[in-house]
This record gives C-alpha cells, sequence and structure tokens, in this order.
C-alpha cells in the first residue's frame, strides 16, 4: 500500500522529467527575435520578447553570449547598443 502511494505521488515528477526540451534553442530564439525587430532591438527588449512569445526565462548573461556569437558570426550586427539583422540581408535597407 506505501508502495501505491509513493508511485501516485512520483507520478508528476516523472511525467515533469519526461517532458522534451524546449524544441527552440536560446540562440535560434534570440536570432528570432532580432529578426522580428528589423529596425533594431535592445537585449532588455530581447529578453522580454523571448519570455512573451516563447515562454523563455534566460539570464542576460546567457543572452548576451548568444547575441555576441551571432556577431561574430556575421548573422547580427549591434549599433548604439541595439542589435539588427546584418544589412546585406535587409531587402533595401538603406545603410
Amino acid at each position: 500500500r506505501a508502495t501505491a502511494e509513493a508511485r501516485r505521488a512520483a507520478a508528476p515528477r516523472r511525467a515533469r522529467a519526461a517532458q522534451k526540451p524546449a524544441a527552440l534553442s536560446l540562440s535560434e530564439a534570440a536570432l528570432r527575435a532580432v529578426r522580428a525587430h528589423a529596425s533594431g532591438v535592445s537585449a532588455a527588449a530581447v529578453l522580454a520578447y523571448l519570455q512573451r512569445e516563447y515562454g523563455l526565462s534566460v539570464r542576460p548573461n546567457h543572452l548576451g553570449i548568444a547575441l555576441q556569437r551571432h556577431r561574430r558570426a556575421g548573422r547580427l550586427e549591434q549599433r548604439d547598443t541595439l542589435w539588427f539583422p546584418p544589412s546585406g540581408q535587409d531587402s533595401g535597407g538603406a545603410d
């Protein structure tokens, strides 16, 4: 009987452990967030966007690492503390 009670108590824990991780990585989510704001977006606004749109709770330093990685790879640009998609990928944007 104690075993059955223990199983019932452990069921929610097993269900949480069996959940699949988020389908979207922080790196990909950050890139999508910046692309959604073509006129530029601050890192704080990216944090808010990730929480609102994807339900991701992210530490600011981890977001900064992801953004910098994209900048070094040429997928993002940083100008005046704002993040932008690269100028070469904008459709007719003046730079």
